[in-house]
Formats: C-alpha cells, structure tokens, sequence
C-alpha cells in the first residue's frame, strides 16, 4: 500500500530515473480559441450628414479572447500557459493569467 501524496507525487510531477516525464503529466495541447470579435454599426448616411460636422459615423463593440471553442488539456490548464519556462517547459506556473477584454470604439471622418 502506497498513501496518497506519494502516489500521487510519483505519478504526475516526478520524473522517472531515465530522465522522462510520467506519462500521467504529458497533455496534448491542441486548441482553438475566439480571439477577436466586433459588432459594428455604421450610422446611416443621411442621419450623419444632418449634423454637418460629420461624413461617416460607426459604433462598435470588441471583445477579445473571449473563449475556447475546444481544447485537449484537461479543464482548469490555460492552453497558452503551459508553454514552458526555462527547464520547467509545459508546467502552469509563472505564466500570465487569460485575460477578456472588452471595448467601445467609436470612428468618424470629417
């Protein structure tokens, strides 16, 4: 009978004695993700002349990294931060956390 933290230990975050990593701690690491969308709205020509300052007016919304469509990791890994870091490649740690970031733009020609 092994306890638990050694088992666990042994498993999924030591190496063997040839140097390889437990196969219990190696992901594919294959994803798709939403990196960009925007919803725009472009004000109607004759709205925007009535004001006589402006000759195109638009509205939009952005969103940025707004989600995975799939991923191989298992859930709780962020896909891009396991990327590596010095001898420690493909361990979560020291990694920037995901970001979503939303926006409002507004473009107008003169």
């Amino acid at each position: 009978m092994v306890a638990a933290p050694w088992y666990y230990l042994m498993t999924y975050t030591s190496w063997n004695h040839l140097g390889v990593p437990r196969s219990a701690s190696v992901f594919e690491n294959s994803w798709m993700k939403l990196r960009e969308a925007a919803l725009t709205y472009q004000l109607p020509y004759n709205v925007v002349r009535q004001t006589k300052v402006f000759q195109a007016l638009s509205l939009s919304l952005i969103g940025r990294d707004l989600f995975y469509i799939f991923t191989t990791i298992p859930k709780g890994l962020n896909p891009e931060g396991v990327n590596g870091i010095g001898n420690q490649q493909g361990i979560e740690y020291s990694s920037m956390p995901r970001i979503r970031s939303f926006g409002f733009t507004v473009k107008a020609s003169f």
